[in-house]
């Protein structure tokens, strides 16, 4: 049958976080790929394209004064934030964000009937997500609800 972790049962057309990652990673591209789930005040940690350094099941504090619970869980939009300044104010965890050599970071939104269930977090080196088209990245976030709504 196949489960989010590992991968879809062959010629389910379930998507996968791993198939999801491998998508993303070809568009708009990653060095780090997160998708996290939002429970109450705090956001866990689903998987991760680098669980060596950032493993499934890590759970951070979600402030409701926070930008990233305004813009994101609140708001439902995404969240672009750019260069060392912007990383090192925005991340608790950037001095290892910074050392993974990510300059920029995606928030996206996953929303399911009206509801912000979590993020799908890309990030990559400096600049690279400049002029990123947001709806088509919408498009892959939307598939992934699913996969949340089973979790959240």
């Amino acid at each position: 049958m196949g489960d989010p972790w590992h991968g879809p049962a062959p010629g389910s057309g379930r998507l996968s976080f791993a198939a999801l990652s491998d998508r993303l990673a070809e568009w708009p591209g990653h060095r780090l790929f997160t998708v996290m789930v939002y429970e109450g005040v705090s956001s866990r940690r689903l998987w991760s394209s680098r669980p060596d350094i950032w493993p499934p099941g890590g759970a951070k504090p979600l402030p409701q004064n926070s930008a990233l619970y305004r813009i994101v869980v609140a708001s439902g939009l995404p969240r672009l934030v750019e260069g060392r300044a912007a990383i090192e104010a925005a991340f608790a965890d950037h001095a290892q964000i910074l050392a993974a050599g990510c300059c920029s970071a995606i928030n996206m939104p996953v929303r399911w009937q009206g509801r912000t269930l979590g993020a799908l977090n890309l990030l990559h080196e400096a600049a690279h997500y400049a002029g990123l088209d947001f709806g088509r990245l919408a498009v892959l976030a939307d598939a992934a609800a699913p996969l949340l709504a089973t979790q959240a």
